[in-house]
């Protein structure tokens, strides 16, 4: 079976899948406006002496780079982001609202600043990797 399309049909078929729509009575082409379910990551990198950190500075994500291999022997090695737990997930808002820098052994593994709000939390180990608000005095 052939398809065979008028340059018409082609058009509205190209269109539907590009997201344009055709108006025929005024014969313009206007883009169909998307619909935006979740924002797009804005993701940095933060190193510190013994691992890699990213964090979305949208959402205040923030995961370490982990890497395994079949029982230790560096065969077959995999690398996977780990997520850091929070505890209380702030609000998502525009790139830049959420910052992560290296922190100190004292003070925790990182530290994470909410710019809008002033809050600031620490990584810090206990039987996993979490973050835990640090309250103002």
């Amino acid at each position: 079976m052939k398809l065979k399309l008028t340059g018409f049909a082609l058009l509205a078929v190209l269109g539907t899948l590009t997201g344009i729509t055709y108006q025929s009575a005024k014969a313009q082409v206007r883009p169909i406006q998307s619909i935006r379910l979740i924002s797009s990551p804005d993701y940095h990198l933060v190193h510190t002496s013994n691992y890699v950190y990213r964090f979305d500075s949208k959402t205040g994500l923030t995961q370490r780079l982990v890497t395994s291999s079949d029982g230790g022997t560096g065969k077959n090695v995999k690398y996977e982001w780990a997520q850091l737990l929070d505890q209380q997930v702030g609000p998502a808002g525009d790139a830049g609202r959420y910052e992560v820098s290296d922190g100190s052994g004292g003070t925790g593994i990182l530290v994470r600043i909410d710019t809008s709000t002033g809050k600031t939390w620490v990584a810090v180990q206990t039987n996993i990797l979490n973050w835990q608000e640090v309250t103002p005095k």
